[in-house]
């Protein structure tokens, strides 16, 4: 097995296991956005201003109410020009 030895430097590596989407609620809601969508699965990781919901092209911050518990958050959906 290596030492690394030969490294002048490094990057932090983490493996993430596989996120999975359960449920959403609601499914649809109006275009003007700004509903709060729930998100329920498993794996769900907080990466701060990473943690994205998207919608379509646009994206919102994602929230993890519960540091303990990754298998709910919540985001409110961005405006839509689709009806």
């Amino acid at each position: 097995m290596g030492t690394f030895e030969d490294s002048s430097s490094s990057m932090p590596f983490r493996f993430y296991d596989d996120v999975h989407v359960d449920a959403i609620y609601p499914r649809y809601g109006p275009k003007d956005g700004d509903t709060v969508v729930k998100v329920w699965g498993k794996n769900f990781i907080d990466l701060g201003e990473d943690f994205r919901c998207n919608f379509g092209t646009s994206s919102t911050k994602a929230y993890l109410p519960n540091e303990n518990d990754s298998s709910f958050l919540w985001c409110r959906a961005a405006k839509s020009d689709v009806v």
